[in-house]
């Protein structure tokens, strides 16, 4: 059963990928035309709503994490009494927990909002959006047991629903404004987006795994204890992770007006999709750590993390110098010169992305294994420094402290602090890891910044076509030097006959 999983792994993967690839390029043509339809002020009003509302997924208490940790470890043994034991459990767990999102909404509307610097004449529509918004995190909350399919390594099949939301929501908002309407009836659009989406999912999952069975029968207190025990963690993890990834729009619409919250979310939005493409490995590996946990495999566990760290620090570190290099000329073909206080934040944020961000694997390996209360002492200690160096930064630097403000400690704490706790946790060697993550930076560096400064100089990029121009010749550039010096020889070995099988069967087919 271990090569089903493999494959199936490596097929998730692809298709988070693809994903990624697809709503990158939806946001890179959506984003302008948002911005320019609603202006900064409406557009800063959107993005703070969301960051709010998202605080509120916190309510999930980690359970969606014990989710796919459970579903995916009993499933490995064809135990379905243990999986629908789980089931019954969080579908009562859920409804509760969608329960508290509705009453957390208007106290967010009503008590929280007013401290925003929101101009009377739009504070009454910001309400709206707010609460809206606030009823479908409960549908996303709600049907989270119903639909779970990642922990049956199905992660290609949730990412194909995605696919179809990420294209039918800009469309939505379009004919929505072009019909001459607001922000409160694009947030209704993504509501009534919402709730198809998870019904869809939910008839996907009945029928794919006809098994699971939801019974009003007495739930065994072992499966709240499992669910509780594994997703307090992940739940402490989440409330450190809003605390990175959404209080820097929360600290500048406090002490900035909304127009800088929309300036930063420029920039903030490109780092965060870099972290996702560089992250989308970690995704459907949780499932897999698990399902190779329960057959006591730990020497795949290893290769596996080894092999992704190595691969994943040369991809952090051609992202992160091609951005530095187009960057901000991709900002002012972008959104324009209004945005030109972007590129600094843009630039001071990818600073520490490529320390960072491929320490996503580690992450889900010790969620794989239930050793991720680790995960949670880092994330605090990185939480805690961004919040005080942004409130601190942001007198002195504006937009940009709040930008070093998240920086600083992702380099302190993803050079040094995570890597040795974690290889103490799964007893593997810092030296080697400082050797690979090292060499594949190394390697990166040298491929990427005289490629790029090349192209930069001879073709500037000054429109959509030279910036693509510029962009692909260092991306295949990237591409060979991860081929030639980055991959491990059977890896290569097994890229260049899959190439060959494929061709094949191409000219076969021709």
């Amino acid at each position: 059963m271990t090569k089903p999983v493999v494959r199936q792994f490596f097929k998730n993967t692809f298709v988070s990928y693809l994903t990624a690839g697809l709503t990158m390029t939806i946001t890179l043509v959506f984003t302008p035309y948002l911005i320019s339809m609603l202006g900064k002020e409406r557009y800063g009003i959107w993005q703070l709503s969301f960051s709010l509302i998202g605080y509120m997924a916190l309510a999930n208490l980690g359970m969606k994490q014990s989710l796919v940790r459970y579903y995916s470890k009993y499933y490995a043994t064809d135990d379905w009494d243990g999986v629908n034991g789980i089931y019954n459990a969080a579908v009562r767990i859920y409804a509760g927990l969608a329960s508290i999102i509705l009453i957390l909404t208007p106290i967010v509307a009503f008590l929280i909002l007013p401290g925003f610097k929101i101009e009377a004449d739009m504070f009454r529509t910001a309400q709206v959006v707010v609460v809206t918004l606030g009823i479908a995190q409960t549908a996303n909350l709600f049907f989270v047991p119903f639909s779970a399919i990642g922990g049956f390594h199905r992660f290609d099949i949730s990412n194909y629903f995605r696919i179809a939301r990420a294209v039918l929501e800009p469309l939505t908002i379009v004919v929505v404004l072009e019909l001459g309407r607001g922000l409160q009836t694009m947030a209704w659009a993504i509501l009534g987006l919402t709730m198809v989406y998870w019904l869809s999912i939910n008839v996907y999952r009945a029928r794919a795994f006809p098994k699971m069975a939801l019974t009003l029968g007495k739930i065994d207190r072992e499966n709240y204890r499992l669910l509780f025990g594994y997703g307090i963690v992940a739940f402490l993890i989440m409330i450190t992770n809003f605390m990175i990834y959404h209080t820097d729009n929360l600290v500048i619409g406090w002490f900035l007006p909304m127009e800088f919250v929309a300036v930063y979310a420029v920039a903030s939005g490109i780092s965060t999709k870099i972290r996702g493409v560089i992250g989308l490995m970690s995704v459907p590996l949780v499932p897999t750590i698990s399902h190779f946990e329960a057959q006591q495999d730990f020497d795949r566990i290893r290769t596996i993390y080894r092999k992704a760290m190595r691969y994943l620090y040369f991809v952090a570190g051609v992202a992160t110098l091609t951005t530095v290099f187009f960057g901000g000329p991709f900002i002012l073909l972008w959104v324009g010169d209004g945005f030109t206080d972007s590129i600094p934040v843009l630039l001071t944020l990818m600073l520490g992305s490529a320390i960072a961000y491929p320490q996503l694997i580690a992450n889900s390996i010790l969620y794989g294994l239930s050793k991720h209360k680790i995960v949670f002492y880092v994330h605090l200690g990185e939480a805690l420094s961004n919040l005080g160096l942004s409130v601190v930064l942001i007198h002195y630097l504006g937009i940009v402290g709040v930008a070093w403000g998240t920086t600083i400690p992702q380099l302190v704490i993803y050079s040094v602090v995570y890597p040795l706790a974690f290889q103490r946790v799964i007893g593997g060697k810092a030296s080697q890891f400082y050797a690979n993550a090292t060499r594949s930076l190394l390697v990166a560096a040298v491929i990427t910044a005289p490629t790029a400064w090349v192209m930069r100089t001879v073709l500037p990029p000054d429109t959509w076509l030279v910036w693509l121009i510029d962009c692909s010749v260092v991306s295949l550039a990237g591409l060979a030097g991860l081929f030639l010096f980055v991959l491990e020889p059977e890896d290569r070995t097994r890229l260049v006959a899959k190439i060959r099988s494929t061709l094949g069967r191409q000219s076969d087919k021709g």
